[in-house]
């Protein structure tokens, strides 16, 4: 039978892990637009090299 304290742990864990999602989702955004913002500049140093 599962004890109340392993029920709480387990919420816990959850919320921890919920947790830690939401920080990795949020720099994997903040690291996407750097990603972008970097290949916007690189387009317009290529544009200006054109022959």
């Amino acid at each position: 039978m599962v004890g109340m304290d392993q029920v709480a742990l387990a919420m816990e864990n959850i919320k921890q892990a919920s947790v830690q999602n939401v920080a990795g989702t949020r720099q994997a955004e903040v690291a996407a637009q750097g990603l972008h913002e970097l290949g916007q500049r690189l387009k317009r140093l290529a544009e200006q090299y054109k022959v």
